[in-house]
């Protein structure tokens, strides 16, 4: 029984995404009770919860594309329900409805009557009884990329902003340097450059 805070995660790749696939249901007569994960139509990762008075989804705000491998999860801290994929937030909601658990089966790659089957490869799925957070978000994401040979890239905080000193060595060779305390970002480079050009 599930009922307050939870979090989902998991590691998968999906066939196609132009008909709803759930991931995992708590349901009865293929509605959220209290609760459904799953892809939505068109790719968007949909957490459904619901109870006697009603039910809704929080959807993500990016897609999954077929037989692409992803890291997917959503945690629910009270009523507001937030999305991962392959580690970075995509997009919460607030339910407007409370969870009623009623002990109904755990159902994996289906609804409770076996309809909205999952189609594609579903590596692991990983339930907890509480919201994560932090580095419990972070080492579940790590875990589920690691295991399906998924990359994770962590996205920091943008630096405010770093002076660049270019340098002219010789007629073709210049030097880029910046200071020692500017990181978290990576000098791209570019080897045929043209004069007034743009690259």
């Amino acid at each position: 029984v599930i009922q307050a805070d939870i979090s989902t995660f998991c590691a998968f790749d999906i066939a196609d995404v132009a008909a709803a696939h759930t991931l995992w249901s708590k349901s009865t007569n293929e509605v959220a009770f209290p609760w459904i994960y799953g892809v939505a139509a068109g790719g968007a990762m949909s957490f459904t919860r619901g109870n006697v008075d009603g039910r809704n989804p929080v959807n993500s705000t990016s897609v999954v594309s077929p037989a692409t491998a992803v890291v997917a999860g959503v945690s629910l801290a009270g009523s507001l329900a937030s999305h991962y994929l392959d580690a970075q937030p995509v997009g919460s909601g607030v339910f407007g409805y409370g969870a009623l658990d009623e002990g109904t089966p755990l159902v994996i790659g289906a609804l409770d009557d076996f309809t909205s089957p999952f189609a594609g490869t579903l590596s692991e799925l990983l339930i907890y009884n509480r919201a994560l957070s932090g580095s419990d978000l972070d080492l579940a994401n790590a875990y589920l990329a690691g295991k399906s040979g998924i990359t994770l890239i962590k996205v920091g905080a943008p630096i405010s902003s770093v002076t660049l000193t270019i340098t002219r060595l010789s007629g073709s060779t210049v030097q880029v340097s910046w200071p020692a305390s500017a990181s978290g970002w990576m000098l791209q480079s570019e080897t045929s450059l043209s004069l007034g050009g743009t690259n």
